[in-house]
């Protein structure tokens, strides 16, 4: 696992490092388990050996040989036998304390895990995501997560090659992409969004509405007019552009844009066209005002984005509930 700065790294505190990384031969931790630590404690609180033995489920002469080798690794009695007692010395007093909390710490980690709770969940969660992506496939349920899960936050970073590499170290959470020349390892999980295919856009103004009302647009009508296009780099090496590649335009490309909501906002004032995914034309018309209309060359072109993880973040259960909403809600923007 990485931690971020936004996350607090349990194995930073010096103390764990040194009993981590100290030689064999000089930290004890090897031989110091926890029946060793259970059968300490159920003698200091007994003061009879063959009692703590049996409670912690040996025989009395393996008890014997535990608290022997135990003795060796602090240098100290432990237990000195008086009056028929097994009686504390004085540096087992001094350790019981941090025998109880170890003892309580591995007794919370062996309870069964609280039912999930989104009001309960908090941390940060990271998503490589087109732009476009992020609009109609993360928006539409951002009210519920935010409302349902309060202290999640969310970073979104933009799609690099070393994308695979970035989920198995644990910097990103999930991916949305589109990308089917990627090579998907068997430690990767991925589910399609949805499905949708491309469409339109021009300005409420463009020559082209008023014909576009009139009966569907054809190939020969665009002819006049030239094309705002976005190209982004893929993880495998290619672009988006070669999902439409395939079919030919008439309208030549103007003007190519990194972002696709940025190439979409240049419509506003030319008489650019643009080939867009459904989902993302929609949003674009519902908040600029943009006109979408079906594309007589490229509307058959599919726009099948997956969200893609990594085995590490299969079964937990934020990311399991998180998942389930990207799904549910993936391409409603604007619904209830």
């Amino acid at each position: 696992m990485v931690f971020s700065k936004f996350d607090t790294n349990p194995l930073a505190d010096a103390q764990a490092q040194r009993a981590l990384h100290s030689p064999h031969a000089a930290h004890p931790l090897d031989e110091l388990d926890l029946r060793t630590v259970r059968l300490l404690l159920l003698l200091l609180e007994s003061s009879s050996l063959s009692s703590a033995a049996a409670e912690t489920g040996v025989s009395p002469s393996t008890a014997s040989k535990i608290l022997q080798k135990t003795r060796g690794l602090f240098d100290d009695p432990l237990f000195v036998r008086s009056g028929g007692r097994m009686l504390p010395t004085e540096r087992m007093r001094e350790l019981a304390p941090g025998f109880v909390s170890a003892l309580k710490t591995f007794a919370n980690l062996a309870e069964p895990a609280e039912p999930f709770s989104p009001a309960r969940a908090s941390g940060q969660l990271r998503v490589a995501a087109a732009d476009n992506a992020s609009a109609s496939l993360f928006l539409p349920a951002l009210p519920h997560l935010l409302e349902s899960a309060p202290n999640l936050t969310f970073s979104f970073e933009a799609i690099e090659t070393t994308l695979l590499e970035q989920l198995r170290e644990g910097s990103l959470d999930f991916a949305i992409l589109m990308d089917s020349a990627l090579d998907i390892q068997p430690a990767f999980h991925c589910q399609r969004l949805l499905t949708s295919g491309h469409v339109l856009l021009m300005r409420a103004e463009h020559p082209l509405v008023s014909v576009a009302r009139e009966r569907p647009l054809e190939a020969r009508d665009l002819e006049p007019y030239r094309r705002a296009a976005f190209s982004r780099s893929n993880p495998s090496g290619g672009h988006y552009l070669d999902v439409l590649a395939h079919t030919p335009s008439r309208a030549e490309d103007a003007v190519l844009f990194p972002q696709i909501l940025a190439a979409g906002l240049a419509l506003m004032q030319t008489d650019l066209i643009l080939t867009c995914p459904e989902p993302t034309a929609r949003i674009l018309a519902q908040t600029t005002g943009l006109f979408m209309t079906s594309d007589p060359e490229r509307g058959d072109c599919p726009w099948t984005p997956v969200l893609l993880w990594h085995e590490r973040t299969h079964r937990s259960p934020v990311h399991v509930w998180v998942r389930s909403q990207l799904l549910r809600y993936a391409g409603r923007w604007g619904e209830g």
